[in-house]
């Protein structure tokens, strides 16, 4: 019954994944299987302590335990198990699970001492899973993600139970999201969707796996989805549903009279349906939706947004319509203020009766109109091409309009021409009206060509003759972009702010100001990040504790490569001194203690004379033939002028598994940087006396 119950709440446990309505249902459900597993396994524990079945009340009792997060009585289960059953089936089990807690209590030093007993080759498919998911729980601990793929799949190589994949996908499908890997994400997806049988998938799920094929525009592939999907709901309100996803993709590839055609279909089937009023109004509202869009009817969509408002106006797409309503009334009352001017070429003084009430005076620049209205078009309604147009015609009818530079952005943001076109006549009244000022300027550019110490004498020139505001900012950007000499920059940056606080220029040199305090900044920060990693390296073979310490300091650095390496070699470090500890206190696994070292020693830090020693004791004096094969490899791979490879070919007598050998035995990537640690103290110096400029004295 025990049992029973505790694979019950296992299987529930997995599906809760997949049922997010119902999970606190699913929840509560769970622990009251777990509490009936654990009752059940206690009456043996009290009343048949001596049958043969205690050893399984005590698994159950064990793993019940940890999934109700009661780490201390699960402990102690697994323990029971490690010291008084050391040879039945559940040993390596509740080793696992006790670097599992370990991992859990953030002990890693506990984590890495069970962890080191365990042999995979010698693992039930079973035990396999168990240990590749401690594996991912490491792995995500120290965020080392690619490490949590290869392992969460290894795990379901060996998971039977298509139910106990499923949070197993669900974690690799987060990783893939997070890295915005959609192919991978949709594949987890579609395995979900598998594992499940027959079983319904949450529309979450559903909606994820359309939005990332529409991301990769598999338009048609998600179409053959939603039709077996509407093909198989017998659910009206479902049915609804998934042919409104269908439309939507229809809408997303553009096939706006597809989509046009199937939302009145539904809507001549089910607008008087009183028990879809909310499907309802999400078809008017993508009606409205494909007239703003793809017909630029404003009109006609504020009619549609408006019969989606009336038939559910708290809904989701009855609130989203209202704003809709709101957006368009609002580009309406400007563009009516714009063509309603009677106006010479800058300023509007226009009275707008609105709904016969309130006269508004209003006192707008055109540009400022125009601009804001562009702005409501690209932004707010996301009719981009609509509002492009807008901003060009800022550029073209308003060049001297402080919206003219904002719109010339954006347009080269989004890879537009600039198309300002002049007739002759309108390019030689250009020319002859440059002024002196303008000239002097495109002469002191022209010198740049030749000495930069000349144009910037030129612009200083420029300056002291016009105190001209343009010229005394590009002296700092000839430092900045051309000279790169960080001093000049700061210091030409920080007096045009002093002199020119709300000038043409002045959030440009902000932000480039910041900028470079930021850079200056991370440059330090990494530049002492490496200083002390080769620290830690240096201290590797006469000072644990002083290695310990400076990679301590390196894994809590900005660089991503140098953080993760010095994780990895604290947990190598610690790793080793806890197996040099048990070989000392010679501990009954011996040969398991001494292949572990060696294997750390020559793969991961490099001390290739101490692991020979121990590979060569091991080929010597062990009396397992895997120990002795592993060592072989390795000797082989560190040795080539020497028979070790003769050696492992008689012991394993197959090209194939000799090979698998070889490859195993190659070592692990190790972190290489560049220059000295004189060099890198040096550096470190140059860009602390930079970071001094940003300091008050």
């Amino acid at each position: 019954m025990a049992d029973s119950f505790y694979k019950e709440a296992l299987d529930l446990l997995a599906l809760n994944e997949i049922e997010e309505s119902e999970s606190q249902q699913n929840l509560v459900s769970i622990n009251t299987l777990f509490d009936k597993a654990i009752k059940n396994a206690q009456i043996i524990e009290k009343d048949f302590y001596e049958s043969k079945y205690i050893d399984d009340a005590y698994f159950i009792l064990g793993m019940s335990s940890f999934y109700q997060n009661k780490i201390s009585a699960s402990k102690y289960y697994f323990e029971r198990i490690f010291n008084e059953y050391n040879e039945n089936d559940f040993f390596y089990k509740s080793i696992i699970m006790l670097s599992k807690l370990s991992l859990k209590m953030n002990d890693l030093d506990e984590f890495n001492l069970y962890i080191s007993m365990i042999d995979q080759e010698n693992l039930s498919s079973d035990e396999k899973v168990m240990f590749y998911l401690t594996l991912v729980d490491y792995n995500n601990y120290k965020e080392n993600y690619k490490e949590v793929i290869e392992n969460s799949l290894l795990a379901i190589n060996y998971t039977k139970a298509k139910t106990q994949k499923i949070p197993i996908y669900y974690n690799l499908l987060k990783i893939a999201e997070n890295d915005k890997n959609y192919i991978d994400a949709i594949e987890y997806i579609n395995q979900i969707e598998y594992c499940l049988d027959g079983q319904n998938v949450n529309n979450d799920l559903i909606d994820k796996w359309i939005d990332y094929n529409t991301y990769l525009q598999k338009f048609d592939l998600i179409s053959e989805k939603l039709n077996s999907y509407i093909q198989l709901e017998m659910n009206i309100k479902k049915k609804v549903s998934y042919n409104l996803k269908l439309i939507n993709n229809y809408i997303n590839s553009k096939n706006y009279s597809k989509a046009n055609k199937e939302l009145n279909d539904l809507l001549d089937v089910y607008k008087d349906n009183g028990t879809l009023k909310s499907e309802v109004s999400h078809i008017y509202y993508l009606l409205g939706k494909i007239e703003l869009e793809f017909y630029n009817d404003f009109e006609k969509s504020k009619f549609f947004f408006q019969e989606s408002i009336d038939n559910s106006r708290i809904s989701e797409y009855g609130k989203k319509s209202d704003s809709y309503i709101k957006i368009v009334n609002e580009f309406n009352d400007i563009e009516y203020l714009i063509e309603s001017s009677n106006l010479d070429s800058s300023t509007s003084n226009i009275a707008l009766d609105k709904n016969e009430k309130d006269i508004l005076a209003l006192n707008m620049d055109l540009d400022s109109l125009t601009y804001l209205s562009a702005q409501i078009l690209f932004y707010d309604l996301g009719l981009k091409d609509l509002g492009l147009k807008k901003f060009q015609e800022i550029i073209n009818i308003y060049p001297d309009s402080k919206y003219t530079h904002k719109s010339m952005i954006l347009l080269d943001l989004e890879n537009v021409e600039l198309g300002i076109d002049f007739d002759l006549d309108e390019k030689k009244d250009i020319e002859n009206n440059l002024t002196k000022l303008d000239s002097l300027i495109d002469q002191a550019w022209e010198l740049l060509l030749v000495s930069r110490k000349k144009s910037i004498k030129a612009f200083h020139e420029i300056y002291n003759s016009h105190y001209d505001e343009k010229s005394f900012f590009i002296i700092g950007t000839i430092y900045d972009n051309y000279e790169k000499n960080i001093d000049s920059t700061v210091y030409y940056y920080n007096q045009y702010l002093n002199m020119y606080s709300n000038g043409i220029y002045s959030n440009q040199v902000s932000d480039r100001l910041e900028e470079i305090k930021d850079m200056l900044d991370y440059k330090i920060s990494y530049l002492n990040q490496k200083i002390n990693y080769r620290k830690a390296m240096n201290f590797f073979d006469n000072n644990y504790d002083s290695s310990l310490y400076y990679f301590d300091l390196a894994k809590n650095g900005r660089d991503r490569e140098i953080k993760n390496f010095s994780k990895d070699n604290l947990e190598l470090l610690n790793r080793y001194h806890y197996n040099d500890s048990l070989y000392k206190i010679n501990y009954k696994n011996i040969d398991s203690v001494r292949i572990n070292m060696a294997s750390i020693l020559y793969k991961n830090l490099r001390y290739d004379s101490l692991a020979v020693s121990i590979y060569k004791g091991i080929i010597n004096s062990s009396q397992d033939i895997t120990n002795i094969n592993n060592s072989l490899s390795a000797m082989t791979v560190l040795d080539e002028t020497s028979s070790w490879d003769s050696l492992l070919f008689i012991n394993v007598q197959d090209s194939n598994l000799f090979n698998l050998l070889i490859d195993k035995a190659k070592r692990d990537d190790i972190y290489i940087l560049k220059n000295n640690l004189k060099s890198d103290i040096l550096d470190v110096n140059f860009y602390s006396e930079k970071y001094k400029l940003f300091i008050n004295e």
